[in-house]
């Protein structure tokens, strides 16, 4: 049987990017002990599966889950409850590995301690920026509760001269700190903070600090949500999130959708 020593867990719903970053990603990824697992939430399977091709590696899993829309926390917390190695890699459909340097550091140094994250990522289509003195600007975020314990973190960096971000969402970390923090909160919905929500728990909940190593491509696309909604959303899951905080309570929902899916055929 396979035994792989990392999962890669890929959330994907109708975006054309995963064509490119799966041909690209599984020559970096062959040579090494890994599982790469696709999760269709509401996509088109048939879609998918011409993406992909008839020839599949044995390290390739695709998992369907029928949902009305898509939830990307949801999607990461079957896809996680489906992987078998006691490491996790979240991955974008839109990111590529330049080459195994990051995916050798997990396996090489990954422990209970940390969860990783890269430096950067590189747009595959370089913008004609206008703000040529500007190198870099940043958002931290930092929340302190009463027991003393504290989250620091940088929500987000731009790099405009070099047409580049930061990239919270691609994270690496052991299954028993995931499983520690009940994984993703598939309470939050459309797009921002949920990723960054994970990291705080991780912080306020264990105490495990942040590192970063190396850098990936993020292929340029127009499929995105309009910067109103993006922003609306964002807000709406930040506020969720204060919330929880505010609480005490640090869990995401893995549990709760392990069960919902299990239990209801498959439909969340």
């Amino acid at each position: 049987m396979y035994k792989p020593s990392l999962s890669i867990v890929v959330p994907w719903c109708d975006r054309e990017e995963l064509r490119e970053s799966w041909r690209q990603n599984q020559i970096v990824f062959k040579d090494h002990p890994v599982e790469y697992i696709l999760v269709n939430c509401a996509g088109n399977q048939a879609a998918l599966d011409e993406m992909i091709g008839g020839e599949r590696p044995p390290w390739l899993k695709v998992i369907e889950v029928q949902n009305s829309h898509f939830n990307k926390c949801l999607a990461q917390n079957i896809g996680v409850s489906k992987a078998i190695s006691p490491r996790l890699l979240f991955l974008d459909a839109d990111v590529v590995f330049q080459d195994d340097s990051f995916v050798s550091w997990v396996l090489e140094t990954l422990t209970d301690q940390d969860y990783y994250l890269v430096s950067k990522a590189f747009d595959s289509i370089k913008r004609h920026d206008r703000l040529p003195n500007l190198v870099e600007y940043s958002w931290d975020f930092k929340i302190r509760v009463v027991d003393g314990k504290e989250a620091k973190l940088t929500t987000s960096s731009l790099f405009p001269l070099e047409s580049a971000r930061s990239a919270p969402g691609i994270v690496a970390l052991t299954r028993k700190n995931f499983v520690d923090v009940n994984g993703m909160n598939s309470d939050l919905c459309g797009w921002g903070f949920e990723d960054i929500d994970l990291l705080v728990r991780l912080q306020l909940k264990l105490g495990i600090a942040q590192k970063a190593f190396g850098d990936v491509i993020h292929l340029s696309h127009s499929h995105v949500m309009d910067a109103a909604g993006r922003q609306n959303s964002e807000i709406s899951n930040l506020q969720a999130c204060l919330y929880n905080y505010g609480a005490g309570y640090y869990d995401g929902t893995y549990r709760e959708d392990i069960i919902a899916y299990d239990t209801d055929s498959n439909t969340i």
